[in-house]
């Protein structure tokens, strides 16, 4: 039984989608998916993520199709707005599906050891 229940949570945990592995990318998404969309000012201010990585972050997410990408000029200031897409709203709900059912099955491992 406990064997079958740490299979399981293993099981779950190799479900996770490899690019939301990462916190800030999963942290972004579920930022993007409360908040519709965010300028990359706000989400390195609200992250405390420099620029370089949080750049590298965007162009992981919106290379996978989990985030859109707008640029709009407000004035003469470039502004660039990320939006989740409706892929990254299933993915992120994947992996959190994913990560409840590991835990439950981890704590069952653990509650029987």
């Amino acid at each position: 039984m406990a064997s079958e229940t740490f299979d399981l949570a293993l099981n779950e945990l190799m479900k996770l989608n490899k690019y939301l592995q990462n916190k800030e990318r999963m942290l972004i998404l579920a930022f993007l998916c409360n908040h519709r969309k965010a300028e990359f000012k706000s989400l390195r201010e609200r992250f405390s993520i420099n620029d370089g990585a949080l750049h590298r972050h965007m162009s992981i997410l919106e290379r996978e199709k989990l985030v859109s990408t707008k640029k709009v000029f407000n004035g003469k200031k470039l502004r660039t707005i990320y939006a989740i897409t409706e892929r990254g709203r299933i993915e992120l709900k994947r992996n959190i599906n994913a990560l409840d059912k590991a835990i439950k099955a981890l704590n069952c491992f653990l509650n029987d050891h």
